[in-house]
């Protein structure tokens, strides 16, 4: 559970001397996203709908990064994917459009 806090600092306080798209911050933004739900003190049947927000911003945050550093259909980006698909249902309860647009994304990302 401290680490998870330790991160968040940190990235509040990386944010206010470098670029929010800092490779650095989005590096510990991954590590949180995976954390958030794979964790022993955040697992996905405990986490808060702050837990979960902040989860899927750092989800939206990496993949709108990366998608540029290294677009196409790619590794990271069916587990990341995958990773912000289930916070949005665990976050509403039910699958939406974007939900089957992630999934379906993340199936092609794993055929290579």
């Amino acid at each position: 559970g401290n680490d998870v806090k330790k991160l968040e600092s940190l990235v509040m306080i990386l944010t206010k001397t470098v670029s929010p798209q800092h490779f650095l911050i989005m590096q510990i933004k991954r590590v949180l996203l995976l954390m958030y739900g794979n964790s022993p003190a955040f697992r996905w049947e405990t986490l808060s709908k702050e837990n979960l927000k902040r989860k899927i911003e750092h989800t939206r945050d990496y993949i709108a990064v990366f998608s540029k550093l290294d677009p196409g259909l790619t590794k990271w980006k069916a587990r990341v994917a995958e990773e912000l698909a289930r916070a949005i249902v665990e976050l509403e309860r039910a699958p939406n459009a974007e939900v089957c647009s992630l999934i379906s994304e993340a199936e092609k990302c794993r055929i290579l």
